[in-house]
C-alpha cells in the first residue's frame, strides 16, 4: 500500500460502516437458467495442474501501535492465522519502505516469530526509500545488512526478499528530489541491492538460504512499466510480482464486487504474456497485495459504496471469487491485504478486525483451508456463478467451491468423472464448499456461508 501514514478517523464511523455491513441489497445479476432442469457443472480430476505450495497468501502490515496503547492490529491473531493455513506472509508496503515508523531488527525478530506461530513462510521486503537505522536514505547497505541480520546473525533462514514497494508510484509518491521516477532508474536500483543482498546472503554461514527475490512488487499491472523492467532486470528476478487494487473507495458496489472477476482475469492474461515474453523461462507471477479497494479510510466511501466495501459479505464473494481465479491461473501466491486492524474505524481493509474474522477472513480460510493438489477448472458453469474446484489425489479427495452471485437460488448438478451426478440448491447470494471422496459412493460434505449467516458474525455453516 501507498497510503501516508494512517490517523484515527475518529469515533463516529463505526456506527454507520457497521450497518452498511449488514445491509446486502438484492442488485447482483441473475442471468437465465434453463427450466428444462439443473445446468450440469462437469469436474475432471485428471485435467488440473499442482497448486503452488506458496498459493495462499496474507500481509503481515498492521504491526504499528498507531495508539500507543499497547496493542496492534495484529496483537492475538495467530490462532486465527494458524487456521487460516496460509503458506507466505509479506511484511512490506509503505511503512517498510519509509521506516515511518522504524522496521528495525526487533520488528524482523516479531515478524519472523509470527511467521513461526502461524505456520507460513515470510516474504520479507527492504527499503528504497529510507534505511532503518536513522531515517537517511536507503541503500544496497541498509538492505545487505538487514539479509546479514536475518540470515547470517540470527539464522532466520529467510529465502524471500522483495527491494521496495510499488516503484512504478514513486514519481507521485515520493519527493520530485527522489532518484527512481522510471522503470530505468529502478532497474539500477534492484541490481545493486541484488547484488548486495545475495552477497550478503553467502557471506551467512552455510551460504545462508536459497534466496529468491521477488519484484518488481509494482502498484496495479501496469504492463508498459513491467515490460520496461523485466527488459533491463529480468536476470535479478525469480519471482515477478505485482498488486492489484481494483476499485477506490467510492467504486466499490455489489455489482462491480461480483462482476470484477471478469476483469482480473483479463489482467492476469496481460501480465502473464508479458512475463513469459521477458522474464526469464519458466519465472512464476504473484499478486503479493489485492483487495477489493485501495482506500483504507471509511471518509473514501459513499453510503452506497459501504455496501459493497471490503469487510462487508459482498466484498468477502470478491475474495473467493479472485482467489479461485488465481489458483486456476497457477500464480506462486495471491496475497491478500491485510491480516488485521485495531477496528474499522482505523482500517477496513483488515480480514481480522478488533480481533473477530470479517466475512472476507471466512470466504479466504474456504479455499485455504481446503484446496490442495491440483487445481481444476469445471467447465458448463452458468450465468451467475463461479465454481472453483481441487483435487488431492493423496487423500483421494475432491474440494468444490460454488459462488451463487445470482438473487435466487438455483439448483446446480455437480459431476465428477464417472461417479454418479450429485444435484444441489444453492441458495442467493451464497459461497457453497463441497467436499467429496474419490469413492462411487461417497456422500458429499457441505459448507455454507451465506449473507445472513455474515450478518449474524457467525462462520460457515455445516449443511445435514
Amino acid at each position: 500500500m501507498t497510503h501516508a501514514l494512517r490517523r484515527s478517523l475518529g469515533p463516529g464511523l463505526a456506527a454507520a460502516s457497521l450497518s452498511a455491513c449488514l445491509s446486502y441489497p438484492s442488485t447482483p445479476p441473475s442471468g437465465a437458467i434453463d427450466d428444462g432442469g439443473p445446468p450440469t457443472v462437469t469436474i475432471a480430476r485428471d485435467s488440473g495442474s499442482p497448486i503452488s505450495p506458496f498459493a495462499f497468501g496474507q500481509s503481515y502490515w498492521d504491526w504499528v501501535d498507531w495508539a500507543d496503547g499497547g496493542s496492534t492490529g495484529l496483537t492475538g491473531t495467530e490462532p486465527l492465522v494458524s487456521a487460516l493455513h496460509v503458506n507466505v506472509i509479506r511484511a512490506g508496503g509503505n511503512n517498510n519502505d519509509s521506516n515511518k515508523p522504524l522496521f528495525d531488527t526487533s520488528q524482523i525478530d516479531r515478524f519472523v516469530a509470527y511467521c513461526k506461530a502461524v505456520g507460513a513462510e515470510p516474504i520479507l521486503q527492504v527499503p528504497l526509500v529510507a534505511n532503518n537505522v536513522d531515517g537517511g536514505a536507503a541503500t544496497p547497505q541498509t538492505a545487505a545488512d538487514m539479509v546479514t541480520y536475518a540470515n547470517g546473525t540470527k539464522g532466520y533462514g529467510v529465502q524471500y526478499w522483495e527491494i521496495g514497494n510499488e516503484p512504478n508510484l514513486y514519481a507521485t509518491a515520493q519527493a520530485s528530489g527522489f532518484p527512481i521516477r522510471t522503470p530505468a532508474d529502478y532497474c539500477a536500483q534492484y541490481a545493486a541491492y541484488a547484488t548486495a543482498m545475495r552477497a550478503a546472503n553467502a557471506a551467512a554461514p552455510d551460504g545462508g538460504a536459497p534466496m529468491q527475490l521477488l519484484g518488481p512488487e509494482i502498484g496495479q499491472p501496469d504492463v508498459a512499466w513491467l515490460t520496461a523492467f523485466l527488459d533491463g532486470c529480468k536476470d535479478y528476478v525469480d519471482i515477478v510480482t505485482v498488486h492489484r487494487y481494483p476499485f477506490a473507495g467510492g467504486q466499490t458496489s455489489p455489482s462491480s464486487a461480483l462482476t470484477d472477476v471478469t476483469s482480473f482475469r483479463s489482467a492476469l492474461a496481460s501480465v502473464a504474456s508479458v512475463v513469459q515474453s521477458h522474464a526469464r523461462p519458466n519465472t512464476p507471477l504473484g499478486i503479493t497485495e489485492s483487495n477489493l479497494s485501495w482506500d483504507y479510510a471509511l471518509t473514501a466511501y459513499t453510503p452506497t459504496s459501504l455496501q459493497a466495501s471490503p469487510g462487508t459479505f459482498y466484498a468477502a464473494l470478491w475474495t473467493a471469487d479472485v482467489m479461485g481465479t488465481a489458483l486456476e491461473n497457477h500464480l506462486w501466491t495471491f496475497a491478500l491485504w491485510n491480516i488485521g486492524e485495531v477496528s474499522r474505524s482505523d482500517s477496513v481493509l483488515g480480514f481480522i478486525t478488533g480481533g473477530q474474522p470479517t466475512p472476507g477472513y471466512y470466504t479466504e480460510q474456504m479455499l485455504s483451508a481446503n484446496f490442495r493438489g491440483n487445481a481444476l477448472k469445471p467447465t458448463g458453469v452458468p450465468q451467475g456463478f463461479s465454481v472453483y474446484a481441487s483435487h488431492d489425489p493423496t487423500e483421494g479427495s475432491s474440494a468444490v467451491l460454488v459462488l451463487n452471485k445470482r438473487s435466487e437460488s438455483a439448483k446446480l448438478t455437480l459431476a465428477f468423472d464417472a461417479q454418479p451426478p450429485q444435484t444441489f440448491d444453492f441458495p442467493a447470494l451464497s459461497a457453497t464448499l463441497v467436499k467429496l471422496a474419490d469413492s462411487a459412493d461417497a456422500a458429499a460434505h457441505l459448507l455454507r456461508y451465506t449473507a445472513d449467516t455474515a450478518a449474524a458474525n457467525m462462520p460457515p455453516q455445516a449443511i445435514p
